[in-house]
C-alpha cells in the first residue's frame, strides 16, 4: 500500500512538473539535439567574458552565440567528449574534467591537455590567479574507504605536485579563500576539516578548522561560498553560515531538498542561485530565507547571462532558457496562458476575454466560459457589447452570439450605444443592436447603406469614418456618400485597415505598409512608421488608460502621450513575448493580452514599461581565412600580410544578444574601401579580388530590438602588391620602355635586312642539304674507282698485288668510316688518307709513276678542319687523267703541305700529259661513264664558302716546258683555319 501511494506521488508530481512546464508555451526557449546540441544531457553551462554560453555534455563540448551552436569533441583535441566539470578563467579559457585527463580550450580553439585523472572526480576549482586546482585519487580501501589523492596545481600551462604529509588522508575538497584548498583529515573516526594554503612552494601551512554538520557523512563534497561578510558551507543535508569568522547559522534544508551534486554557485543581487533534486533554489543570507525559484528536478547547472536570461541545464531535456523570468520569484513576466494559436482578441473590461482561435473557435476565457463554433470559412472580427454580447463575422457571415445574423462577406464593425456598423462586400451596413434578428428567422437582409467594399469602419454620434486600399473617408449613416481625408499628399493610395479614436478625440488609423496616422479635426498630426517595429499593421487598439497598442508581424508597439509629445516603444520575443508576428492585442487594467501563432499571452503593463535594461550586444570576429586554391585560416593575432593573389577574404564573426533568439543583423564596412555600413543577417561575409591595400574590416551586431554594439570588432589585413605595382617595377618598365623603343626603331631600321637573311637563312639549309647530297655522291665516285682497282688485279690474275691492294683499301675504308659521322676531318686524318691512296694507285698502276709527300716540319695538322676527301680528287685527277696516259719514263707527282700567313698551302703538283691533251684524250673515248670527281668536289667547295664553314681557295694551273709545249698540271689548295 506504501509502495503504491509512493508511486502515486511520483506520478503526480512528474505530471506536475511536465504541466509547469508545458503550461510556459513559449515563456521559455528549450535547446536540443534538435537544435544543433550533440546531447540532451547537459552537465554544467556558463558563460565567458565575451558573453558567449559554453554547456558540458556527454558527447561534447559547445559555444553558444544565440544563432549557432559550435561543436568541441577529441575530433578537435580534447581528452574525451564526456567532461561533466567546467570552469571558464579570466581570460576566457575554458578548462574541462574529464575521467581522462583536463582539458583547454583556449579563445584561439587551440585546445590543450594536463595530467591524468585516473576515472575518478574529487574537486576541480579555480583561483583569482587563473590556476587550477585538482586532485587524483591513487587508490581507495573500500573498507575503511580511506584513498590515497595526489593533488595538483595547474599554473602557467604546467603541472605541479602539491606535496602533503604522508599521514594526511584527503576526503574531500574545496577552494577557499581564493588560494586556500580545503583537505579533510579524518582521524578517531571523526572528519576534521583544514585550510591548506597553497604558496609559492605549494607547502602546507596555516591550518584552520572547519566543522560541518555533515562531518559523519562520506562521499560528498560540500561548496564554499565567500564575501567581506559571509562564510558560507553548503552540504549535501545541511548549510553552515559564518559571519565576520563567527558561526551564524547551522541547519537542514527546507522544503525536504538535498543537494544532489556540486554546481557553483550563482549569485546576483542578494540572492544565491543552486540547484537541488528538486530544482532550483534561491537563498537569501542577511534573511536566511529559501525559496524554490525553478521546479525542475532534471536541472542540473544554471546561468544568469549579461542580458538577464536564465539558463538552466538538464539531464535529459537539454538546456532552457526564460528570457522574461522575475529572478526574485521566479515567475514568468510574461505568462503563457495557451499554447494555442489566436487569430483575434476582444474584451470587455474584467468580465469577458474572447478569442477567436486558428479553427475558428470563439470562446470567452473569463466569466461564465462560454464557447461558438460557427460555420464560418474564416472569422475576421469580434467585439462585445456592455451586455455581454458578442459580435463576430468573417468571409461568409456575421453572428450575434452564436446565432447568424447575415450572410455577406465581412470584413470589420464597429460598436457605437445602441449602434453596430458592418463592413461588407458590398458596402457598410448600419444596425440598431436592439432590433438585430436571426437571419434564419427575420428573412430579411439589411439596408446597404454606402456601397463600395471596405476593411475598417468607426461608428461615432451620426458620423462614422470608412477605410479601404483608396485611403480614408468619413460619412454620415444618413446619406449615401463619402468624403476621402487627405492622409498623404505624396501617396497616390494608402491601404487603410483599421481605425479607432481615443479619448482626447484623436483619430488613430492603421495601414498596410504605411504604418499609423494621427489625425486630429480629419488633418493630419503626426504619422508614425519608421518608430514602428514595423509598418504592416495587424490590428490598433486603445486601452482605458489612452495608450495605443499595436500589433505587426514583428511584435508590439505602445505609443503613449506625455506632456504633449508622443513615446514610442516596441516589444516582441526579444522581451519574452511568444512570437515577434502578432495577431491581435488588447489591453484593460493594466494587463497586456497578446494573441499569436504560438499561444496567448499575458503581461502586466508595468512590467514591459519597467524593462529598460539597454545591454548592447557584444561583437566578436570568430575567424577570417583567405583562398588559395584552397581555404586557409590566418592567425587573427597579428595584422595578417597576404600575397597579391590571395584576396578572396571570407571573415565569421558573432553577435551576442539571447534575448533576441537569432533575430539578429549586422552592420560592416571595409576601410578605405567602402566607407558606408552596410547591412546584413549573415554572420559571414566574403570579399572577392581585393585590390593591393591595407584593410580595417570593422562589424557591428543589431538586436532585435535595435541596440547597436558599442563598438566594432576589428580585423587588420594587409595584400601585398604584385611585383608588377611596386616602384622598382616601375622604373625598370621605364627602362624597357625605353629600351623596346629603341629597339622598335633598330627594327624599323633593319626589317628589310632581316627579310634579306630570312632569304639567307633558307638558302642556307638548301647549301647544307645540297653539301650533304655531295658529300653522299662524292664516297661512292671514290669507292667505285678502287673497286675497279682490285678487278683489274683479279682479272690479270695478280693475287698477290690484289691481296697487297685490298689490305690497303680495307685500311683506307676504315679512315674513311671513322670520319664518315661528320662532314669534316682534321687535315691530319686527311693526309693519312692521301698517303694510303697514292699507295694503292702506286701499286696499281705498277710503279709507273713515282710520289713524294712533304709535309712542312713543326706543323700541326690536327688544328685545321677540312672536309672529309677534300684533296683525294685532286690527287685522282693528277694520277688517272694526268699521269697514267703519259708515256713519260719519269713521271712524278709531289704533295706538298706548309704553312702560310692565317692558313696552310697545299700543292699538288704532276708531269703528266696536262688538262688539255686529257680532255682530247676522253673526247677520243666513247664511254657511258662521266667523271663526277673534279665537278663534286668544286660544287662542295662552293657550298662550304655559302655556308661559311670554312674558306678554302683552290688554284689550277697548266705548266709547260721550253717549247711552251704541256708538261703537267699544278693544283695549290688555300685553307684558312675556322672553327667547325
Amino acid at each position: 500500500m506504501a509502495i503504491r501511494i509512493l508511486n502515486t506521488i511520483t506520478l503526480l508530481y512528474f505530471t506536475v512538473f511536465i504541466s509547469y512546464c508545458l503550461g510556459q508555451g513559449q515563456g521559455y526557449v528549450s535547446y536540443t539535439n534538435k537544435n544543433g546540441l550533440p546531447s540532451n544531457n547537459v552537465y554544467s553551462i556558463k558563460q565567458d567574458g565575451k558573453g558567449f554560453v559554453w554547456a558540458t555534455t556527454d558527447k561534447g563540448v559547445v559555444k553558444f552565440d544565440g544563432r549557432k551552436f559550435t561543436l568541441f569533441t577529441v575530433e578537435q583535441g580534447l581528452a574525451s567528449n564526456d567532461n561533466f566539470s567546467m570552469l571558464i578563467d579570466s581570460k576566457d579559457n575554458v578548462w574541462l574534467y574529464s575521467f581522462v585527463a583536463i582539458s583547454k580550450i583556449e579563445p584561439t580553439g587551440n585546445i590543450k591537455q594536463f595530467g591524468n585523472t585516473k576515472n575518478y572526480y574529487s574537486y576541480f576549482f579555480l583561483n583569482s590567479k587563473d590556476e587550477i586546482f585538482y586532485s587524483v585519487l591513487e587508490n581507495l580501501n573500500s573498507y575503511s574507504n580511506k584513498g590515497k589523492y595526489s593533488h595538483y596545481i595547474i599554473r602557467n600551462n604546467s603541472v605541479i605536485n602539491i606535496n602533503l604529509p604522508n599521514n594526511f588522508t584527503t576526503s574531500y575538497a574545496q577552494l577557499f579563500k581564493d588560494d586556500l584548498v580545503i583537505l579533510g583529515n579524518k582521524t578517531n573516526n571523526k572528519f576534521e576539516n583544514y585550510l591548506v594554503e597553497s604558496n609559492s612552494k605549494i607547502s602546507l601551512t596555516n591550518l584552520y578548522r572547519f566543522d560541518f554538520l555533515d562531518n559523519n557523512k562520506t562521499g560528498y563534497l560540500a561548496e564554499i561560498y565567500l564575501d567581506k561578510t559571509y562564510e558560507c558551507a553548503f552540504s549535501q543535508h545541511n548549510y553552515e553560515i559564518l559571519k565576520k569568522g563567527n558561526r551564524y547559522i547551522s541547519k537542514k534544508y527546507p522544503f525536504m531538498i538535498t543537494k544532489k551534486s556540486n554546481s557553483n554557485i550563482i549569485k546576483y543581487n542578494e540572492l544565491l542561485y543552486m540547484v537541488f533534486n528538486k530544482g532550483i533554489y534561491t537563498y537569501d543570507i542577511n534573511k536566511d530565507k529559501w525559496h524554490p525559484f525553478l521546479q525542475n528536478p532534471k536541472a542540473t547547472s544554471v546561468l544568469i547571462d549579461q542580458e538577464r536570461n536564465v539558463w538552466v541545464s538538464t539531464m535529459g531535456n537539454g538546456i532552457i532558457k526564460y528570457a522574461n523570468m522575475d529572478l526574485m520569484s521566479g515567475n514568468q513576466k510574461i505568462e503563457i496562458i495557451t499554447g494555442e494559436s489566436i487569430k483575434l482578441i476582444n474584451g470587455l473590461d474584467k468580465s469577458h476575454l474572447w478569442v477567436v482561435t486558428a479553427s475558428n473557435e470563439v470562446k470567452d476565457m473569463k466569466g461564465v466560459k462560454r464557447k461558438f463554433y460557427p460555420d464560418l470559412i474564416d472569422l475576421r472580427f469580434i467585439l462585445a457589447d456592455d451586455k455581454g454580447n458578442v459580435y463576430y463575422g468573417g468571409s461568409n457571415g456575421a453572428y450575434k452570439n452564436k446565432k447568424l445574423i447575415e450572410q455577406f462577406g465581412f470584413k470589420s464593425s464597429s460598436l457605437f450605444k445602441d449602434s453596430i456598423a458592418f463592413t461588407t462586400s458590398f458596402g457598410i451596413n448600419f444596425l440598431n443592436i436592439n432590433d438585430i434578428h436571426p437571419f434564419h428567422t427575420s428573412g430579411k437582409t439589411q439596408m446597404v447603406d454606402v456601397t463600395g467594399r471596405y476593411y475598417a469602419v468607426l461608428l461615432l454620434m451620426g458620423k462614422f469614418y470608412a477605410g479601404n486600399q483608396d485611403g480614408l473617408f468619413f460619412g454620415h449613416p444618413q446619406r449615401k456618400e463619402l468624403i476621402p481625408i487627405c492622409l498623404d499628399e505624396n501617396e497616390e493610395s494608402i491601404s487603410v485597415n483599421g481605425i479607432k479614436m481615443s479619448s482626447d478625440s484623436l483619430l488613430w488609423v492603421a495601414t498596410e505598409g504605411n504604418g499609423v496616422y494621427v489625425l486630429k479635426n480629419d488633418v493630419v498630426i503626426r504619422h508614425f512608421i519608421d518608430e514602428l517595429l514595423d509598418a504592416n499593421i495587424h490590428s490598433l487598439k486603445i486601452d482605458e488608460k489612452n495608450r495605443v497598442w499595436i500589433a505587426t508581424r514583428k511584435g508590439v508597439n505602445l505609443i503613449r502621450a506625455v506632456h504633449n509629445r508622443f513615446t514610442v516603444t516596441g516589444y516582441n520575443s526579444y522581451h519574452g513575448l511568444p512570437d515577434d508576428y502578432i495577431n491581435d492585442i488588447y489591453c484593460y487594467d493594466d494587463t497586456l493580452y497578446i494573441a499569436s501563432e504560438n499561444g496567448l499571452a499575458r503581461a502586466k503593463v508595468a512590467d514591459l514599461i519597467g524593462d529598460t535594461v539597454r545591454y548592447l550586444p557584444p561583437i566578436h570576429i570568430e575567424g577570417m581565412k583567405y583562398l588559395n586554391q584552397h581555404w586557409y585560416k590566418l592567425d587573427m593575432t597579428t595584422n595578417c600580410t597576404l600575397e597579391h593573389n590571395e584576396n578572396n577574404i571570407n571573415i565569421e564573426y558573432s553577435g551576442i544578444s539571447f534575448k533576441s533568439n537569432g533575430n539578429i543583423k549586422f552592420i560592416y564596412r571595409l576601410l578605405p574601401d567602402v566607407k558606408e555600413w552596410i547591412e546584413t543577417t549573415s554572420d559571414n561575409i566574403t570579399f572577392n579580388n581585393l585590390k593591393p591595400n591595407s584593410y580595417v574590416f570593422e562589424v557591428k551586431a543589431i538586436d532585435a530590438i535595435g541596440n547597436v554594439s558599442k563598438k566594432p570588432a576589428a580585423m587588420r589585413f594587409t595584400i601585398k602588391k604584385h611585383f608588377t605595382d611596386t616602384l622598382w617595377f616601375s622604373l625598370l618598365m621605364w627602362g624597357l620602355g625605353m629600351s623596346i623603343l629603341f629597339l622598335a626603331i633598330w627594327n624599323y631600321l633593319s626589317r628589310r635586312r632581316a627579310a634579306i637573311e630570312e632569304t639567307r637563312r633558307i638558302e642556307k639549309l638548301i647549301s647544307e642539304l645540297k653539301l650533304q647530297s655531295l658529300q653522299a655522291q662524292l664516297n661512292p665516285h671514290f669507292i667505285f674507282n678502287s673497286l675497279n682497282a682490285i678487278q683489274q688485279f683479279i682479272n690479270v690474275e695478280n693475287k698477290k698485288a690484289a691481296n697487297d691492294y685490298l689490305s690497303k683499301f680495307a685500311r683506307l675504308m676504315r679512315l674513311y668510316l671513322n670520319g664518315s659521322d661528320t662532314q669534316f676531318i682534321t687535315l691530319s686524318q686527311e693526309m693519312e688518307v692521301i698517303k694510303l691512296y697514292c699507295s694503292l694507285e702506286h701499286l696499281r698502276f705498277d710503279d709507273k709513276f713515282e710520289y713524294k709527300i712533304y709535309i712542312e716540319e713543326n706543323l700541326d695538322l690536327d688544328e685545321y678542319k677540312v672536309p672529309a676527301m677534300l684533296l683525294q680528287p685532286y690527287v685522282e685527277n693528277a694520277i688517272r687523267h694526268g699521269l697514267v696516259p703519259s708515256n713519260n719514263q719519269n713521271n712524278y707527282l709531289n704533295i706538298s703541305v706548309m704553312s702560310m700567313i692565317g692558313g696552310i698551302h697545299c700543292i699538288i703538283e704532276d708531269n703528266g700529259i696536262g688538262r688539255s691533251k686529257s680532255q682530247e684524250i676522253k673526247k677520243s673515248k666513247i664511254s657511258d661513264h662521266k667523271s663526277m670527281g673534279n665537278k663534286l668536289s668544286n660544287e662542295r667547295l662552293e657550298v662550304i664558302r655559302t655556308l661559311k664553314l670554312g674558306f678554302i681557295k683552290e688554284t689550277i694551273s697548266d705548266l709547260t716546258n721550253a717549247q711552251e709545249g704541256p708538261c703537267g698540271t699544278r693544283v695549290e689548295i688555300f685553307i684558312t683555319k675556322a672553327n667547325v
